[in-house]
């Protein structure tokens, strides 16, 4: 008997610099090493905290309009459930 298993891609994160932005920091996320989203860091207006803008996001992770976030974690986190949740299933 043949049973439906979805693969986990493998979710990493690669640090970037961002130029032309007043905090340069920022991340690439991968899903099995092909590009889902662009993630840059800015200064939330009005208060002394940043918050993470996920800037493109393909495939599992596109995006329809801006995505805030409060931290970098929020933003992997939904990375790795956006991407988990669109695993391709396979038989075995």
């Amino acid at each position: 008997m043949a049973f439906p298993l979805k693969l986990r891609p493998a979710i990493s994160f690669q640090p970037v610099r961002i130029d032309g932005c007043p905090k340069p920091e920022g991340f690439l996320a991968f899903s099995d090493k092909r590009l889902v989203a662009v993630v840059s860091c800015r200064p939330s207006e009005g208060t002394d905290r940043d918050e993470w803008l996920v800037e493109a996001g393909f495939g599992a992770c596109a995006l329809r309009g801006n995505a805030l976030y409060d931290s970098a974690q929020e933003v992997r986190d939904w990375v790795q459930r956006s991407c988990w949740a669109t695993a391709h299933p396979y038989t075995v």
